[in-house]
């Protein structure tokens, strides 16, 4: 997914496999920026980060354990954190798995 706005610049890429019936692997990039004006924008000016986390799905919630890491930090900023949540983050606006409708 790329997206470009009036003030930003966003990559996001995701994978998914399964490890077991209610068990699945994430991985992810993300890549972007934020600009006051859009005619600072600057393709070479943007932030990474990446990711890896589990899924654990049953029928009635979600339970997800992500850490993600920012390969290019600043001197003040954390390498990494972990993230735990239960129930899905964001609602997908298209899934392609079901020909593309809309959830």
């Amino acid at each position: 997914m790329l997206r470009l706005s009036a003030s930003r610049l966003y990559f996001q890429t995701r994978t998914a496999l399964s490890a077991g019936k209610y068990l699945r692997r994430v991985g992810g990039l993300d890549l972007g920026n934020v600009y006051a004006k859009a005619s600072d924008f600057n393709r070479f000016d943007v932030r990474k980060s990446a990711g890896a986390g589990l899924r654990v799905r049953r029928p009635y919630f979600l339970i997800r354990l992500d850490y993600g890491f920012k390969p290019d930090r600043k001197p003040d900023e954390r390498q990494g954190a972990f993230f735990f949540s239960i129930g899905q983050a964001f609602r997908n606006v298209c899934n392609f798995n079901d020909g593309g409708k809309s959830n």
